[in-house]
């Protein structure tokens, strides 16, 4: 897992999508892209946010790494699909992020997700519920949520999640860049 210089890393963990799901939602969002004034995210930094990690020490990557690989190990792969376009807050005011939502029928989700979670040594447990989405776009400030957003139609489809993957967060002028530093398969 190379880094760039420097003693802290800014992390995340995430679900990837499949291109053919990332090239979905760029093929549906396309009609909103030039007349919502949002700051869309580039189709290759699409994903599923795990749990974001925020800085964390070099020296302790082995050691997140060999407990993402715990998890991942004892989680089986399943299947979701993306179901509905939302925004956040929730309520139908001016929007910060706008997304699109993910179907965890089986649980399997929720349950990786509250295993990284726990994991001991990191991050208190998250607070408030946790809404599996794609982030699609952003509002600072906050903007009125486009017209059609919440009914377009989803990109047809249930794709498999087979990983658990840990990305460095690098931000830059044009804003974030996602790096991937490693792979966790999940179990059968």
């Amino acid at each position: 897992m190379p880094l760039p210089p420097g003693d802290r890393s800014r992390l995340f963990v995430a679900l990837e999508l499949p291109d053919a799901v990332r090239a979905g939602l760029r093929r549906t969002i396309e009609p909103f892209l030039a007349t919502a004034p949002f700051k869309w995210v580039p189709e290759a930094n699409y994903h599923v946010t795990v749990r974001f990690l925020g800085p964390v020490a070099k020296a302790r990557l082995e050691e997140l790494a060999a407990s993402l690989s715990e998890v991942a190990g004892r989680s089986a792969v399943f299947h979701t699909q993306i179901t509905a376009f939302g925004s956040f807050p929730a309520g139908g005011g001016p929007a910060r992020v706008l997304w699109a939502g993910l179907k965890d029928g089986s649980g399997r989700l929720a349950e990786l997700v509250s295993q990284v979670d726990v994991i001991p040594g990191w991050l208190p447990a998250q607070k408030g519920d946790y809404t599996a989405h794609v982030t699609l776009a952003r509002g600072d400030p906050p903007r009125g949520i486009p017209p059609g957003w919440l009914t377009a139609q989803v990109p047809a489809g249930r794709f498999p999640v087979r990983w658990l993957t840990l990305f460095e967060s690098r931000a830059g002028a044009d804003g974030s860049e996602y790096r991937q530093l490693q792979r966790f398969p999940l179990g059968a």
